[in-house]
């Protein structure tokens, strides 16, 4: 068939070759010009591909930054190796688990190691080990880059199985926004960045938060309150503002002791903050103490079974100490 080139576009017995088209704006107008000599069918046809690709496109384009799907717990096994002790274990996921490429991401909430990342296979599928014990939470994620998927909390089973889910007992009456995650601002000006944790209380009775705390102390993060009691139809906010000069990651666990046992684990996510600002040592789960042999020095933290955290005290002689992971 004839072929010939006219503003970059492809024609094939005068219709334009779909598959070759390098401008559309062009195409869109060679459409129009050439109506007036197309049968009614081929109209139909032509003015149906316009529409799709001259701007009346009845079929909406996904957003560029669409969520990541969180990983399909049902496809997931725990491989105990000693599970009723805390020890390794195997997760271990089937195809079609996560989107493939991407990286799975793990942290045990009532453990304090760091988290474990492995990379997602071209199935769907991957394989991990993390320490942890039965009845253990774990945090699941999919990352991508900067796209995160919503995470999944999963209780370690007592034997080989799958996990389920972790249970909220006030999910129908106490809602915290963000729900999982807070990332906080880049460092600006003289403050530390923060940002806010917005509790709301629909329960019956006052909803005690008897333990508001980091899962391991880190200097990285400050939060206040640690405890707090909102009133039925009342809000609070817990406000947490990060330190240091690298990018970190933490969870923050907020716990409940009335009307219900129930805990809200929520990933701190932190850009930095303000260069030689230094927190208070009580706002980042750590102790001010002294040496217990001379209280005229500070403590050492590492001799008394703990880890230095990089917070201030209110005197020379003390050390901010945080529990060692």
């Amino acid at each position: 068939m004839l072929m010939m080139v006219q503003h970059g576009t492809y024609f094939r017995s005068g219709i334009p070759c779909v598959s070759s088209i390098v401008n559309w704006q062009d195409f869109c107008s060679t459409i129009l010009e050439m109506a007036h000599r197309l049968s009614p069918v081929l109209l139909v046809l032509v003015t149906l591909l316009a529409c799709v690709h001259c701007g009346i496109n009845p079929v909406p384009e996904p957003p560029s930054g669409e969520p990541i799907a969180p990983p399909a717990i049902d496809n997931i096994t725990v491989y105990p190796f000693q599970i009723m002790t805390e020890g390794n274990i195997s997760i271990h996921a089937g195809p079609n688990t996560a989107e493939p490429g991407s990286t799975l991401w793990a942290m045990n909430i009532d453990g304090t190691g760091p988290a474990v990342t492995t990379k997602v296979h071209d199935d769907g599928s991957f394989a991990l080990e993390i320490t942890a014990g039965s009845g253990d939470e774990v945090r699941l994620q999919v990352r991508s880059g900067q796209q995160r998927s919503k995470p999944i909390d999963v209780i370690i089973p007592s034997e080989e199985g799958p996990p389920t889910l972790a249970v909220r007992p006030l999910a129908g009456c106490l809602s915290l926004e963000p729900a999982f995650e807070l990332e906080l601002p880049p460092p600006a000006g003289s403050q530390p960045p923060s940002a806010s944790i917005l509790i709301k209380n629909r329960c019956s009775s006052d909803v005690l938060f008897s333990n508001i705390h980091l899962r391991v102390p880190s200097e990285a993060f400050a939060v206040l309150p640690s405890e707090l009691t909102i009133a039925p139809g009342n809000t609070a906010e817990v406000v947490v503002q990060v330190f240091g000069d690298a990018p970190r990651e933490e969870i923050l666990l907020l716990e409940t002791q009335a009307p219900e046992l129930d805990r809200r684990p929520i990933t701190l996510f932190g850009q930095g903050g303000i260069h030689g600002l230094l927190p208070n040592c009580s706002l980042v789960g750590g102790r001010c103490l002294s040496d217990p042999m001379d209280v005229t020095f500070p403590a050492n933290c590492e001799a008394l079974g703990m880890k230095y955290l990089e917070a201030t005290c209110q005197a020379m002689n003390l050390s901010c100490c945080g529990d060692a992971p």
